[in-house]
């Protein structure tokens, strides 16, 4: 199966860098328009090299970007269930005017 995503898009968050053992990542929020101008967005996150790449990006940025879905499990601490969510890793970004 094809998992490859391009979404263009505005960065809503000021990018976080995180790191997790010897890895790092920048997260951020990604708000888009689809289908007849409804409003989404999607939790982003870029890897190691690639966020040292992509460093530059800030709230407020329009981008194209392109990545995969990831899907994601974590224990909800306020219920005690697994909850299940989605994240845009991005493999590439570029600003756009």
């Amino acid at each position: 199966m094809i998992n490859y995503i391009l979404l263009e898009g505005i960065i809503k968050d000021d990018p976080q860098l995180v790191k997790i053992d010897k890895y790092s990542k920048i997260q951020f929020r990604l708000d888009f328009i689809f289908y007849s101008n409804k409003k989404g967005y999607i939790n982003c996150s870029i890897w190691n090299e690639k966020a040292g790449e992509l460093a530059y990006l800030e709230k407020g940025m329009k981008i194209v970007a392109a990545g995969s879905l990831v899907p994601l499990e974590w224990d909800n601490k306020k219920t005690g269930l697994k909850s299940h969510g989605h994240e845009f890793r991005i493999t590439d970004a570029r600003k756009i005017d």
